[in-house]
């Protein structure tokens, strides 16, 4: 516990020598759940738990939209493994697996409490409530079906249909009021910056491959899709060739069928230039039939550079992928809808929170679209100033948003963001020049420092995502093999092209 110590065996795997000694050390020194130290978590308060979706839900995931209203964070916490069952529920999903006989399966570890199959529990990261149809105690690989998950334990559960990698789950409440429930914190992942399109081979096949997409999307969190608006081709992101190249193969195992990919592409985003604001306003008649009411509406755009990574002076972006607002629109810190005292109110039959989810999905729908070229907005503040509805159709109020935030976008020429990526080359120090050379003659790229480590020298740049590909291939060459490479997503910066 107190890290002073490594206990060191000796074994071989080849001829399972030393296997049962490695097992009884792992119940001999590594710490019970109990032991181990808290971890980060957010106390929040879900207004308006929904039940899920379902494969209906599927196009409404695909934008970030399938979630509770009004998720509020009250304050930081902690969690830690208690023993025995009268504490409330806590458990924390950290894989998820698609199994060929009984369907996508959620592993989770237990916290506190207990998880009983059948239980209706609520996930915390998309206020959902979900059921709990078979639970099972993973044994290395094998699954042994239990009735009940206890403290400490990790296990497998069947049924639900919108937790993913990182969510937090809690019981449901059985009646629709504000919840408070604990909500552990989520891994961070890079945000995905290669992406193809993808057709099935006919119309026939296209929901077979919809479905082999969602298997995939909800086992490897990195991997993004999302339909083109302007083609309605099917875009799946990846972080780069070989992640987009491994989908693809996994793609053509789960489908079956014939799929056409597109060539690679750089996921470029579309920022508002410093300082300028645009606006528009609609008032008009929205939807159809039923849902068919005369709604007004003002939104005002902005760039909002405290909302995700930090605007640098060059009008670049740094920081993480929270900076980028590209895929998950009601999940990007950065592209935020903010109300004017006294907007947001019950409009006719629907709630407060109603009529806010309404605009929300209106507003960051249009910017997950973008406003050229089918670039998604980035670090965008829309602020809504008007709202005017009597009925209180949901339907109407999304549209008007969307249509008001599209004639917003198209006032202004907004900048295109392109994603910079660190490089660092580690070489032998006869080949510096050489991969000096290489980095900002053919792929365009600035140079950053060159360092001796004592081993060997490294030369790291900042390049342009799009002059990455091919860089291995041509560094290679240039070495004559004696290099190694390794680079990470930095940020945005307005595109030099």
């Amino acid at each position: 516990l107190a890290m002073r110590g490594v206990p060191v065996l000796c074994g071989t795997a080849l001829r399972n020598v030393g296997v049962q000694a490695l097992m009884d050390a792992v119940g001999r020194f590594l710490p019970s759940p109990v032991d181990r130290p808290a971890v980060k978590a957010d106390l929040v308060r879900i207004t308006d738990p929904i039940t899920a979706a379902g494969r209906g839900g599927r196009k409404q995931r695909r934008l970030g939209q399938a979630r509770a209203t009004g998720v509020e964070v009250l304050r930081e916490c902690t969690v830690v493994t208690v023993e025995g069952t009268k504490e409330p529920l806590c458990a924390h999903a950290f894989k998820v697996k698609h199994d060929e006989h009984r369907g996508m399966m959620v592993w989770v570890r237990v916290y506190s409490g207990s998880l009983r199959k059948n239980a209706e529990v609520l996930n915390v990261n998309r206020g959902i409530k979900e059921k709990v149809a078979k639970l099972f105690r993973i044994e290395a690989d094998e699954l042994e079906p239990v009735d009940v998950l206890l403290p400490g334990d990790i296990g497998a559960i069947v049924g639900l249909l919108e937790t993913g990698t990182g969510h937090t789950l809690v019981p449901a409440p059985r009646r629709k009021v504000p919840v408070e429930a604990v909500r552990i914190a989520e891994p961070k992942f890079h945000e995905p910056v290669f992406m193809r399109t993808l057709e099935a081979e006919s119309p026939t096949e296209e929901a077979r491959l919809e479905e082999a997409l969602d298997v995939i999307a909800r086992e490897d969190p990195t991997l993004h899709v999302r339909t083109d608006p302007h083609t309605e081709q099917l875009v799946v992101c990846g972080l780069g060739e070989l992640h987009l190249q491994i989908v693809e193969d996994r793609l053509k195992s789960l489908h079956g069928g014939e799929v056409r990919f597109g060539d690679l592409q750089v996921a470029y985003c579309s920022a508002l230039p410093e300082g300028l604001r645009v606006e528009a306003r609609v008032d008009g008649e929205y939807g159809v039939g039923d849902q068919c009411e005369a709604v007004a509406f003002h939104v005002t755009l902005s760039r909002a550079d405290a909302a995700g990574g930090e605007g640098n002076r060059d009008g670049s972006y740094s920081g993480t992928a929270e900076a980028t607002g590209y895929f998950h629109s009601s999940d990007a810190k950065c592209n935020r809808v903010e109300f004017e005292p006294g907007v947001l109110r019950d409009a006719g039959a629907a709630s407060m929170n109603d009529v806010r989810t309404a605009v929300e999905n209106g507003v960051l729908s249009a910017l997950l679209t973008g406003p050229t070229f089918g670039m998604p907005a980035m670090q965008t503040c829309a602020t809504v100033s008007e709202l005017g509805a009597t009925k209180g159709s949901t339907f109407a109020i999304e549209a008007a948003a969307m249509d008001a935030t599209e004639r917003a976008m198209r006032e202004a020429e907004w900048d295109v963001m392109e994603p910079m990526m660190d490089v660092h080359v580690h070489t032998r120090e006869e080949y510096v020049a050489d991969a000096i050379s290489d980095l900002t003659r053919a792929h365009k790229g600035d140079v950053l420092e060159v360092r001796d480590t004592g081993t060997d020298m490294v030369v790291s740049a900042r390049l342009p995502l799009g002059n990455i590909i091919g860089l291995s291939e041509t560094l290679r060459s240039t070495t004559r093999g004696n290099c190694s490479i390794d680079m990470a997503f930095t940020g945005y910066r307005p595109s030099q092209a």
